[in-house]
């Protein structure tokens, strides 16, 4: 069980509402850093004008 409940829900509604408009990978290590970041959102090449 995830240590704080209200972490898991903001990284899948987060993902649940980006995954439209682009790539979003929760709990993401990031290269040349040691810390791990919550929620990493690439957007698409393709920008919609109704964001």
């Amino acid at each position: 069980m995830t240590r704080f409940i209200h972490d898991k829900f903001a990284k899948d509604y987060l993902e649940e509402l980006l995954k439209n408009y682009g790539e979003v990978k929760a709990s993401e290590k990031v290269a040349g850093e040691i810390k791990e970041i919550d929620v990493l959102f690439t957007p698409s090449k393709q920008q919609s004008s109704n964001l």
